[in-house]
């Protein structure tokens, strides 16, 4: 009977012990459970609670989950395209993003961290400007699919680009400022190297503005200098132009067209005409007109600053010829030309007249002086 007692001793230790070693292991995998239903109830709640908009896709590319910024953000009824294909959200975004869109999510799949701007359009014609963030998800060491997330950033990118409006615009006529202008410059020469066509720079100055400022005051004077950037709009405003202060009383313009000749001549003919009509308006007692320069790119010069300073060149032609008028730079030069050899033959005459010195001698010598400065010129 001694060994039945041992054995049924034996039994109940097993049995405790089987029973304690269930109940450790309960413990730990029921805390494990707990600490895993406590993760994911964090996760959730940071899921569903997040500014941002969240969309997940599984790899099947399609949506799976999302939270409610997502449908406030995006003005959408998330749950209508729950399992419905990632395409189906696309549409949200500006038709010229969309194509962009898509490469992104592509790109996510693949592993690869993305982040970009686009635009939300609402039913209402509303707009929204978003950062979009594609994050992948990654599942034992494979992609399972990826998260969107959608920031609105329309506050910033309004400051941004007010910011820019700022930066490069006049602050007394709203034209675009100096800086601004040498960037159109620049892009327009660009255009017309890579289309291999002709632009022009317009180069105006104010004759008698400064008789306005010292009778009637700077006021008056600013006054004046709006009403006559308005004026330079409007005649400019059928023509691929932009309009530009440098300032003080001086414009420029940056024109592009197929027949550039004739549309600078063309537009500088209705600048001084609206000028002219205009200006009566302000003040009868102080007339004011404009000198135009032209320089034609690539034909007169092809760097820009040596573009400006020849049509500032011809732009004082005019001034010196009784202003309110314009000049190419190619006519200016030809004139100036014009009168150097003028100038010169009236000097040698003068020489031979006078009897100074070997007359002959100072004609040879002149002569050599004007063929010079041609070359030159």
């Amino acid at each position: 009977m001694v060994w039945l007692a041992y054995a049924i001793a034996a039994g109940i230790v097993i049995v405790a012990g089987w029973y304690l070693f269930v109940q450790t292991v309960d413990k730990h995998f029921g805390r494990k459970a707990k600490e895993a239903n406590i993760k994911t109830e964090w996760y959730s709640s940071l899921y569903e609670n997040h500014g941002d908009a969240i969309i997940s896709v599984d790899h099947n590319f399609r949506i799976i989950r999302t939270n409610q910024s997502a449908s406030r953000l995006l003005g959408l009824e998330l749950d209508h395209y729950k399992n419905r294909p990632v395409e189906s959200i696309v549409t949200a975004v500006h038709r010229k993003e969309q194509d962009l869109l898509r490469d992104y999510f592509m790109r996510a799949y693949c592993g690869e961290d993305a982040s970009f701007e686009a635009t939300v359009i609402y039913d209402d014609g509303r707009e929204a400007y978003v950062q979009i963030k594609c994050v992948p998800f990654l599942l034992e060491e494979q992609i399972s699919g990826s998260h969107f997330v959608i920031r609105d950033i329309t506050e910033e990118h309004q400051y941004i680009q007010e910011m820019k409006q700022l930066a490069y615009k006049d602050e007394l006529t709203g034209l675009s400022n100096r800086r601004h202008f040498y960037e159109v410059m620049g892009q327009a020469m660009a255009r017309s190297r890579a289309t291999n066509t002709s632009m022009a720079v317009l180069l105006m100055d104010l004759d008698g503005f400064k008789l306005i400022n010292d009778s009637v005051g700077h006021f008056i004077g600013d006054r004046c200098l709006q009403h006559i950037s308005k004026q330079l709009l409007e005649a400019a405003v059928n023509y691929r132009a932009e309009l530009a202060r440098l300032g003080g009383d001086e414009f420029v313009i940056v024109l592009e067209h197929d027949d550039i000749w004739h549309a600078a001549a063309s537009l500088s003919e209705q600048i001084i005409e609206a000028l002219q009509a205009s200006i009566m308006e302000i003040d009868q007692q102080h007339p004011v007109t404009i000198s135009i320069g032209i320089a034609i790119y690539p034909d007169d010069k092809l760097d820009m600053m040596e573009l400006l300073k020849i049509a500032d060149e011809a732009m004082y032609t005019v001034k010196s010829n009784g202003k309110n008028g314009y000049r190419f730079y190619k006519d200016a030069r030809d004139e100036k030309k014009e009168v150097q050899i003028k100038n010169s033959g009236s000097r040698a005459s003068e020489g031979i007249q006078k009897g100074e010195g070997d007359s002959l001698f100072a004609l040879t010598e002149l002569l050599k002086e004007v063929s010079y400065k041609s070359k030159v010129d």
